[in-house]
Order: structure tokens, then C-alpha cells, then sequence
């Protein structure tokens, strides 16, 4: 885990004036010199008794006592812990946090590539679903009634049947193969050519914390094997660090999330009300996952399917969550 020094903390927080960016969450009043009021984004309340100053940059709510700097703004808001905000504000303000150097700079530029990258690939798998092309998949996702706001909300998309969609289409942005290759987009065949590895397949991008998207869900629309393949581990990938859905159930503030098996599960749950819904994918659900749903709720309703692999799965997940101190449920 890296670490910062005082001074570079400062830097951040000097780049990035807590008016400006809790002014880019709540509708803020001037009320005073340098002094801005609005309703607290952190409870609900008619009459505005959040309080932001610009010359101490602290901001108060008198309601729910919440306060702090902009970096405990943005870890309250954004659920983040405190590393996490503060490279999101770093970010923010175009500040490199000083880390290994060049190393650390090509890395840096590599997973700038690859969000650049799959940004691209989901926008074509999107525009593909609603083609032509698409009709075999649209008529899956309608006798699943998923709606057309779920789908836009999730950004459903579909990988075509022809081997180099996807690699012609990241070419025309300046893409190479072996750029593809390292996102877990392409597949290498024995000859040395390339082809895509998503085709004939619903797509679910995979989305971080941040909003970037990162992998990639497939699932056959026919009898082919295996039934869902997904984005192998990349410089922006870990399964292990990665709920389905967890970008928006953050977002909820709710306390209490649903944990269910898969991405369908997630869908159709969402769009009957409940926004605080996760699942783990392509691997079971683990300690890591556990530990990250820590940071954003206290309790967790698991919805396995009822068979014995469901039970097992169930049971399983609620041993690693009770180990982090999160109260279970099981909903049948």
C-alpha cells in the first residue's frame, strides 16, 4: 500500500478548492464572503444546513454533524476510503501522486490505454445490440424482461459472430493487437494472428468504483461452451477486487447491500427498485470481496439459488462476511 507525505497531501487538497468540488455534488448558495450553504447530501432535510467555507476549506452540516476537508467529503460521498479519495482527487486535478517512478509512469499510461480501450469496446458492443446483428439478443434480454432502461443503465451490449469485429474497430482509434492482447480483449491463435474473444455473446461491461469500465461478462445466446466467459485478470482487471454493480450500490448509501450469484440476478433485481444489489464475477465470492464490501455496508442479504450449490455458495460467502464483521441474511 502506498503512503503519502504531509506535503503531498496538502498539494491535492490545494488543487482541488472544496467549493469547487462539493459545489460538483450539492447546489450551493453564496451566504456569506466566502461562505456557501445547501441541503446535506448526507441526510435528508428541507431547510439547508450544510455549510461550506472557502477560506478554512472545511465544510459542516449542522443537521448531522457531518464535516471535515474535501478529501472526508469525497470518502463520505463517494464511499471511498481515504487512499482511494485521494487519488481520486488527485486525478481530478491532472496531479501525478508521486509513486515509483518510471515504472510507475508506464503504468500509468498502460491502464490509460486500456480504459481508453474498453471505453471504445463497450460503446461498439452497445451500438451492435441495437443492430440488425443484434435481434437474436434483444429477443433473449425481452423474454428475460429486461427493459430498456436496465439496458442502457448497464450498458448491455453484443459481440457479433465475426471474428475480427472488435479488433477492426479498435484499430480505426489507433489500437495495436498486442495493445488488445494486454486487456484481455483478443486471443492469440497457434498461427499468430489474432481474433476476438468476445463473439456471439450478450455483453456486460464490467465497471470500477470510478466509472471506468474495465472487463468484460459474455454469455451464449445459443448451446455453446462455456456458458459465460469473462475478461481475464489485466493491469485494471482483478477479479477479486471487483463486484457487479457495485459502482451504483455505492451510490445508494444504504448500509445493507444484496449479494446475489450473477450479473442477470443483479439486473433484474435492480430494476425492480433495489439499486444496493452486487454480485462476484467469474470467481467465487472470497475474503477479498468480503473485505471490500466492508468498507460500504454492515449488513448483507445473500440471494443464491436455492439448489445444493446455491446452499453451499450461500453458506460459503456468509463464513467470509461474518468474518469482517458484517451481519448476514438469507433470503430463500
Amino acid at each position: 500500500m502506498a503512503f503519502y507525505s504531509e506535503e503531498v497531501i496538502n498539494e491535492v487538497m490545494t488543487r482541488n478548492n472544496i467549493v469547487d468540488v462539493v459545489g460538483s455534488y450539492v447546489k450551493l448558495k453564496k451566504s456569506g464572503v466566502s461562505s456557501y450553504v445547501g441541503l446535506c447530501p448526507f441526510h435528508r432535510e428541507k431547510t439547508p444546513s450544510f455549510h461550506v467555507d472557502g477560506d478554512k476549506q472545511l465544510y459542516y452540516c449542522f443537521g448531522c454533524k457531518a464535516g471535515g476537508n474535501v478529501i472526508g467529503f469525497i470518502k463520505s460521498y463517494e464511499n471511498l476510503d481515504f487512499l482511494d479519495a485521494l487519488k481520486f482527487l488527485a486525478d481530478r486535478a491532472g496531479y501525478t501522486l508521486p509513486e515509483a517512478g518510471f515504472e510507475y509512469e508506464k503504468q500509468k499510461e498502460l491502464k490509460k490505454r486500456l480504459y481508453e480501450m474498453h471505453k471504445i469496446a463497450a460503446r461498439f458492443f452497445y451500438g451492435e445490440l441495437n443492430s440488425p446483428l443484434g435481434n437474436t439478443a434483444r429477443e433473449y434480454l425481452d423474454k428475460r424482461q429486461i427493459s430498456e432502461g436496465a439496458r442502457k443503465a448497464f450498458g448491455l451490449g453484443y459481440a457479433p459472430g465475426a471474428a475480427k469485429s472488435l479488433i477492426d474497430e479498435l484499430k480505426i482509434h489507433g489500437f495495436t493487437e498486442s495493445e488488445m492482447l494486454e486487456g484481455g480483449l483478443v486471443v492469440r491463435k497457434e498461427d499468430g494472428s489474432y481474433r476476438d474473444k468476445f463473439f456471439k455473446r450478450l455483453m456486460f461491461p464490467i465497471i470500477d468504483v470510478f466509472g471506468n469500465v474495465v472487463a468484460f461478462g459474455g454469455r451464449v445466446l445459443d448451446d455453446g461452451l462455456p456458458k459465460y466467459l469473462n475478461s481475464p485478470e489485466t493491469a485494471i482487471f482483478t477479479k477479486s477486487k471487483n463486484l457487479y454493480n457495485l459502482n451504483n450500490a455505492r451510490k445508494t448509501k444504504s448500509r445493507e447491500f444484496i449479494l446475489v450469484e450473477g450479473n442477470m440476478d443483479v439486473i433484474s433485481i435492480y430494476q425492480a427498485g433495489f439499486k444496493n444489489v452486487v454480485a462476484p464475477m467469474g470467481t467465487a465470492f472470497n475474503e477479498r470481496h468480503a473485505r471490500i464490501l466492508k468498507r460500504y455496508v454492515d449488513s448483507i442479504i445473500l440471494l443464491f439459488d436455492s439448489d445444493e450449490a446455491g446452499t453451499k455458495g450461500a453458506l460459503k460467502a456468509s463464513e467470509f462476511l461474518t468474518s469482517e464483521g458484517i451481519r448476514v441474511r438469507i433470503l430463500q
